[in-house]
């Protein structure tokens, strides 16, 4: 494919996952708004939390709750993060994902893909950091198995909405995650 080919296909794919994220967040409450606004800052507060009650860096207490994040939900992830800060054995879990979590409570670099990178770098405080996971890419309408050219595209359209609205992208990104599970932040 030509580089023009791969730029049309990327504006294209771009567009789409903007118009279903302003749909998104056109569509959400102002309660969502203003959860999916805090979503970020009470991970970031958590993670202090957890470093403090067992002597960690909390900037490695964010990383480990990022690398346990794939496929188990977010009650889940705090309580293994709260366990492997601990130091309590942990065997519920991905064993890449613990092993990966438990280098980062270290303050080793081993983050996987881009999806866990981004949640990190949110939590961390990046507010333009744009975590796309499946919840995402579903939103935009493309395959929950993630591609690099469906990732960029919706971290694409996500920047340009949080442009267009005065919002952090981490906080755009929350606020949709919450109008596709309509409920509440789990929190």
């Amino acid at each position: 494919m030509t580089r023009a080919k791969r730029l049309a296909a990327h504006k294209r794919k771009t567009q789409q996952a903007y118009r279903a994220y302003r749909a998104a967040y056109a569509s959400a409450t102002e309660t969502e708004r203003i959860q999916g606004r805090l979503w970020y800052p009470t991970a970031t507060a958590l993670c202090h939390e957890i470093a403090h009650a067992h002597g960690h860096d909390w900037h490695n207490v964010a990383r480990t709750l990022a690398a346990l994040s794939p496929k188990i939900s977010w009650e889940r992830n705090i309580a293994l993060t709260w366990d492997i800060a601990a130091g309590r054995p942990v065997t519920a879990v991905l064993y890449a994902n613990r092993d990966k979590a438990c280098a980062s409570l270290d303050g080793h670099r081993v983050l996987g893909g881009p999806k866990v990178r981004a949640f990190a770098a949110a939590i961390l405080g990046y507010r333009n950091a744009a975590c796309i996971d499946t919840h995402m890419l579903r939103c935009a309408g493309f395959p929950t198995e993630p591609r690099i050219t469906d990732v960029r595209a919706c971290k694409a359209a996500l920047v340009r909405l949080a442009h267009e609205t005065g919002e952090e992208a981490r906080a755009v990104q929350a606020i949709i995650w919450l109008v596709q599970h309509n409920g509440p932040a789990p929190f």
